[in-house]
């Protein structure tokens, strides 16, 4: 059952620390729930009814706190702790003065406090937090200050305190040494995977530069003619377009690395982009002499027109570039409860599940080649999933090896 909680309240989450304060949320709640509940009924047994309540309070007021984690409203959930469930700290230390068996149990609350500070990444929540802490503080210099010297405290609340402190730091500690393991891998990664993009795109580039570089050379020493400049020059054009593309998608990638991706969607006519990408798909189409067979029973959706092109050519040119010679792409699109369902499939050689996980988990991978030796970039796909989040759409990939590969994708309705 916690698992599953956990689960729901990161699902989708890809920040990591934001992840890391859902899952403490839930822990420091749980715990409040077991530790209140048993002060709750220690009071119960001596009778201090007020300290009682308090914890009933608490006790309240961590399920919901847990529910708003469930539902991905962490950042409510914590706001509610720390404004809700301190305030219930200084009621706790009121009514300990009025009976003194009860005056350590405020230390508990006090190890909540500072656990709020790791919680919070705001500076003016760090600002209440450490103001809280301070107060505090000085509510127990004049507890020392006021309470007779012979006071001794009961050695059970003692013991709680102890095991709250012990588990709650060992807690925040495995929780900030998983956050500093998972991003320095992460870093590590983006940096391997940043030094082979780079390796691959320069080998792409330099390709047809060469070529259009040795062509004017010999253009311009008379070993060719114009019409033989224009001919090779097509075929260079042709090799330069899909580099195009590739360049056009890494910037929209390194913005989305550096959040200055915008989504500004409008109403889009589905058959006149589909019609655009298919156009620039036509030589490598006609050249494995694949057909395309379009059924649009709708015709608009709600999208970015740009991340729809980048999202549907690097479907298309997936289907191409796996797909054998003589064979048939399918392009349908119609309504469904989730919105615009558009319907891509091949008859290429398909997908692995492994290579459908990569992709949905959004890893990139460098080494694709098509069937006629079509070089991949590895973010296609990938960043295709990134754009239809920031759009509010959805892709799912079924495949089968040497049967060919369904996309699925979801678009809002206009």
């Amino acid at each position: 059952m916690l698992s599953k909680i956990i689960r729901q309240s990161i699902y989708g989450i890809e920040n990591r620390f934001v992840k890391t304060r859902a899952v403490a949320t839930i822990w420091i709640s749980l715990i409040l729930i077991g530790l209140s509940t048993f002060l709750c009924i220690f009071c119960m047994l001596y009778k201090v009814y007020d300290v009682a309540i308090v914890n009933i309070i608490i006790i309240s007021v961590s399920f919901i706190v847990i529910h708003l984690c469930r539902i991905q409203k962490s950042r409510k959930a914590i706001y509610l702790m720390l404004f809700t469930i301190l305030p219930m700290v200084f009621i706790a230390v009121h009514f300990a003065y009025r009976d003194l068996r009860f005056t350590d149990t405020e230390n508990f609350f006090f190890l909540i406090m500072v656990v709020g500070v790791f919680l919070l990444d705001g500076k003016s929540e760090k600002i209440f937090t450490s103001v809280t802490i301070l107060c505090f503080i000085y509510f127990k210099y004049l507890k020392a200050t006021l309470l007779p010297d012979s006071y001794n405290s009961p050695p059970l609340l003692l013991l709680v305190n102890s095991i709250a402190v012990i588990i709650i730091s060992y807690i925040v500690m495995i929780l900030l040494k998983r956050l500093l393991e998972s991003i320095i891998i992460k870093l590590n990664k983006a940096n391997e995977d940043k030094n082979r993009l780079i390796n691959i795109i320069a080998h792409d580039v330099r390709g047809p530069i060469n070529n259009f570089e040795a062509l004017l050379d010999a253009f311009l020493k008379g070993y060719i003619t114009h019409d033989e400049l224009v001919e090779h020059s097509e075929n260079i054009k042709v090799q330069i377009i899909p580099i195009r593309n590739t360049i056009d998608d890494l910037l929209y990638w390194s913005l989305n690395q550096l959040k200055g991706l915008k989504c500004k969607p409008e109403s889009i006519n589905l058959n006149f982009e589909l019609n655009n990408l298919l156009n620039q798909l036509k030589y490598d189409l006609t050249k494995k002499n694949i057909s395309v067979i379009k059924k649009l029973d709708t015709n608009t959706a709600f999208i970015d027109p740009n991340h729809f092109k980048i999202i549907f050519r690097n479907v298309l040119h997936n289907c191409v570039k796996y797909s054998p010679e003589n064979t048939t792409i399918k392009i349908e699109a119609n309504e469904s409860e989730k919105g615009i369902k558009v319907k891509v499939s091949d008859q290429g050689r398909g997908m692995s599940e492994e290579q459908i996980d990569n992709i949905m988990n959004q890893e990139v991978s460098f080494k694709t080649t098509g069937t006629k030796g079509e070089k991949g970039k590895g973010i296609g796909l990938t960043f295709c999933i990134h754009l239809l989040k920031l759009n509010n759409g959805e892709i799912e990939i079924s495949s089968a090896i040497n049967k060919g590969t369904v996309f699925n994708v979801n678009l809002p309705k206009s």
